[in-house]
Formats: C-alpha cells, sequence, structure tokens
C-alpha cells in the first residue's frame, strides 16, 4: 500500500466522495450485495467514467465505470475511486480486480477493505500482482457508514434490525383505546414508506397485524417492496389478513414457532369455523423456528433464518410487546423514535414496561439503566426524529 500526501490525500478524499454519493444509487436494489461506486479519472485529473452497483446480479460499479469510458486510450495512466475492495471470484459478474488491472489503470484508490474474512485484502493484492499502486483507506469511515447493515450481516451472521416508533409528547405510542395510527405527519410517513423501499424486510407481530391488518407495502414514494416478516408464533392469524391475500404475498414471509401445530388444533377445538392459513392458498414463504420459554417465536432463531433467507436489514414496525422483545434479547442495532407534539394523557407506551423494564433492572444490578449512543435529531413537519444506535 501507498501513503498520499496531504494534498494527494484531499483530491483523492474528493473523489471517493463522489464515489460514494453514486453508489447510493443501488440503495434498495442491490441487497445482499453491498453498495458500491466508482469514478475514474485520466492522468490529466479528468473524470473519464463512473458508474455504481446498480441491481443485484447486475454489472458490479468498477464494470459500468469502465464500460461507461468513451476512449479506452484514455485509461492509461488513469485512477479508480472505488468504494469498495475490488472483487476476485467469479460470481454473477466477471472479477473486477481483473477488469481494472486489464483496463490500464495505474493506480487505484479504495475506501473499505473486503469485509468477508476468505477474500479480504485479495483484491488489493492481485491489483498490486499487476504492478497498479492502491491506496487504501481513503473516506474509510463514510464508506463502513454507508454499508453498515452489509457489514453488520456479514460479521455477525444476522440482519441490521432497525426498531421504529412514533410517540407523543408524553411519551405514548397509542391512546387510552389503543389507537395509535397517525401519531406522526405526513413527512415522517413519506420518510418511513422511504425506509421500507430501502431495508430488506418490515417486521411486525401477530399483535399488530390483528390490530391494523396493515399492508407493509411501499406508498407516497417511488422504490422496492420489502419483503414482510408476519410473527406469528401459532400460526392462527387469519388467512384473509392482506399481506397474505394481496399482490405483493409473495413477498411475505410467516413465521410460526415448532409448537404452532399444537396450538392450531387447540384454537381449532376451541372454535371449530376457525380458518387458519395452512388450509388456504399462500404465495408466500413459510419458515418455522424454535420457540422462546414462553413459545414464542425465537427472535434470535427469527434473525438468523432472515439472515440465511439473504435479508441484511429489517426494519421492526411491531407493537409495545414485540419492541420490547427485541430490546430485551439485545438484538436492537438503531432505534428511531418519532415525537409528535400532541399530548394524550394516558395510553401505551412504545415499549411495554413490563418486558422490558423488569429485565433491564435485572440486567443492570437494579439500576434501570442502558446508556445508548445518540446518532442525530431532525424534524420533519412537526416532528422531531431522534436517531440513537447500540
Amino acid at each position: 500500500m501507498t501513503t498520499s500526501s496531504s494534498s494527494d490525500r484531499s483530491v483523492d478524499t474528493q473523489w471517493m466522495t463522489r464515489a460514494l454519493r453514486l453508489a447510493e444509487q443501488g440503495r434498495g436494489f442491490v441487497s445482499p450485495n453491498p453498495l458500491v461506486g466508482c469514478v475514474i479519472l485520466d492522468r490529466d485529473g479528468e473524470v473519464i467514467g463512473e458508474g455504481a452497483h446498480l441491481r443485484f446480479g447486475d454489472p458490479h460499479a468498477e464494470a459500468n465505470a469502465l464500460a461507461s469510458v468513451q476512449d479506452q486510450a484514455s485509461l492509461q495512466g488513469a485512477t479508480a475511486y472505488v468504494t469498495l475492495e475490488p472483487c476476485t471470484h467469479h460470481g454473477k459478474t466477471p472479477p473486477c480486480a481483473t477488469a481494472l488491472a486489464q483496463s490500464g489503470v495505474a493506480r487505484v484508490v479504495i475506501a473499505l477493505q473486503d469485509p468477508n474474512p476468505h477474500v479480504s485484502g485479495g483484491g488489493a493484492a492481485r491489483l498490486q500482482s499487476q504492478g497498479i499502486e492502491v491506496e487504501l483507506g481513503v473516506c474509510r469511515v463514510e464508506a463502513e457508514e454507508q454499508n453498515r447493515a452489509f457489514l453488520h450481516w456479514i460479521e455477525t451472521g444476522l440482519p441490521y434490525v432497525q426498531l421504529k416508533w412514533a410517540q407523543t409528547l408524553d411519551g405514548f405510542s397509542a391512546d387510552h383505546e389503543g389507537n395509535s395510527q397517525w401519531i406522526s405527519g405526513k413527512e415522517s410517513r413519506r420518510l418511513v414508506h422511504q425506509w421500507r423501499s430501502e431495508v430488506d424486510a418490515v417486521l411486525v407481530g401477530s399483535a399488530t397485524v390483528l390490530a391494523d391488518n396493515p399492508r407493509l407495502t411501499v406508498r407516497h414514494v417511488e422504490g422496492r417492496q420489502p419483503r414482510r416478516v408476519i410473527l406469528d408464533s401459532k400460526g392462527t392469524l387469519p388467512p384473509t389478513s392482506q399481506v397474505f391475500q394481496d399482490e405483493f404475498s409473495e413477498k411475505t414471509i410467516w413465521v410460526t414457532a415448532k409448537s404452532a401445530q399444537s396450538a392450531q388444533s387447540s384454537a381449532a377445538a376451541v372454535d371449530p369455523m376457525l380458518e387458519l392459513l395452512t388450509s388456504h392458498p399462500f404465495n408466500g414463504t413459510r419458515l418455522t423456528v424454535e420457540q422462546d420459554d414462553q413459545g414464542h417465536c425465537s427472535l434470535r432463531h427469527v434473525l438468523r433464518a432472515l439472515a440465511e433467507h439473504d435479508i441484511t436489514s429489517v426494519m421492526v414496525e411491531a407493537g409495545p410487546t414485540l419492541a420490547a422483545s427485541f430490546l430485551r434479547e439485545n438484538l436492537v442495532d438503531q432505534i428511531d423514535v418519532f415525537t409528535a407534539p400532541i399530548l394524550f394523557g394516558k395510553g401505551m407506551k412504545a415499549v411495554d414496561p413490563a418486558v422490558w423494564g423488569m429485565h433491564l433492572v435485572e440486567e443492570d444490578g437494579g439500576r434501570g439503566r442502558l446508556p445508548i449512543r445518540f446518532v442525530t435529531t431532525e424534524s420533519f413537519g412537526q416532528d422531531i426524529l431522534t436517531t440513537y444506535r447500540f
């Protein structure tokens, strides 16, 4: 690896920042691959090519950037800025390190080394073996932030979990009658739909499906429809629920506990007219996971199964009990809270204190505190969004 002067580093940062912006074009469409952007400059420092990885299975950023160069001779002695170490393996596309090495590029600047321990460093090594100068670590922190879900999935084998809720100024997520819709304003709701288009899956529990019969789709913005994960430990949700019957039902992942069959039999014995999804056509995916000590789906097993289905990020839009369960199991990576300028006086908390509060007291030696890291605060219309990470 080489070391740049401060002036060179400034130029490198400028163009790597451009490459990071290009990478964002693939957000919501390239998973389970990472976001990657590439900018190519000729010997005189002029941009001659750029590209991003835009769709899973389509050409990578480096290939798109090389293809965009009109005069291939201008690649001789050029510099390429890539936000992630070029790959060396044959997958759905040819190795990018090889393509760069054969192009005539003389220098490759890389923001982030490949996080896969089996191939990390291989791309840089291949480039160097071909006499190409390699600079590593330019805008590394920004590249890590951009691909934090992908990195988490690679490093832990679990999807990145974003827990979000809306609450009133006095901390309630539903009124005393349990009504929770439209606490937040239209600007906040639009942002949530944007998030849905960017994550791999949204997740709710059976209580939310029974109470709201939600669609959990992307509306109000353009983007990909996420997979919809429905935790239904007993397997007794109505088959007429929208998530099982609408035009996106093939994107629904119905998760039940291993004890669901006996629970279904018991429910049918009590109500012979009960309709079960198992006896109806269902175009989605069914997963059966281990149950916890209370007979509910083990959340860690759920996340592990989702990760095996190439789901790298999950937004939990759950009720207070399930939200508390995710926190109790230390499975939350990020919390996003919308606070609206409304007062309820009484109602339901976003996180069930009966599930979470006692656990926190027990785990914290009786103090009942868990510090988390504040990230940012933004306003959306009349609402305030605050983001925290663990």
